[in-house]
């Protein structure tokens, strides 16, 4: 065989698995539906065992302009019923940007589970990853789990708070990386 089709296979076989970790590269688009700075415009999922989230918003936005009245969240569902079970809260302390991931209890306080990784691409927008070791994914038998994002606004142009989910209605179903039997 020759090195030219050696290399034709290799790059074939790459993409071919890479293909479904860069599905979520196409994002959920979001239309510009809240006031603020924080309307969702786009959000781009990638990875599988520690998926990131790549939020885009329609407006720029500083770090130290949204300390203690912007809010970013993503949202999961990995038990399969109706609630939400855990969030990736990502805020600004003045400085810099903080993530860090969350049980949601329905009749208890929240619960810390770690800090997440986090950053900005750019002035528009924010790059989380959420380790899904870290979360209870339903036993075996559950292959998926659902994921929202949220964004919070408060100030001149939200009086009150400002929502933004993306997407709007239904949330997204992805693998969990547990192998189907």
């Amino acid at each position: 065989m020759s090195r030219a089709r050696i290399a034709l296979t290799a790059i074939v076989s790459i993409a071919v698995l890479a293909a479904p970790a860069l599905a979520g590269l196409a994002g959920i688009p979001d239309p510009n539906d809240t006031r603020g700075d924080l309307d969702v415009r786009k959000v781009e999922r990638f990875g599988i065992d520690r998926p990131g989230f790549h939020i885009v918003t329609c407006c720029r936005w500083r770090t130290k302009g949204i300390w203690d009245r912007g809010y970013f969240l993503v949202r999961f569902d990995t038990f399969g019923g109706k609630r939400f079970d855990y969030y990736a809260l990502v805020r600004s302390d003045g400085r810099k940007m903080l993530g860090s991931l969350w049980r949601d209890r329905q009749k208890y306080a929240d619960t810390y589970i770690t800090p997440l990784k986090e950053w900005r691409p750019n002035r528009r927008s924010l790059t989380v990853r959420v380790p899904l070791s870290r979360m209870y994914l339903g036993g075996p038998q559950r292959l998926t789990y659902r994921w929202k994002v949220q964004t919070m606004l408060t100030g001149d142009r939200c009086r009150r708070v400002c929502f933004d989910r993306a997407p709007n209605d239904t949330a997204v179903t992805e693998p969990n990386g547990k192998p189907r039997t």
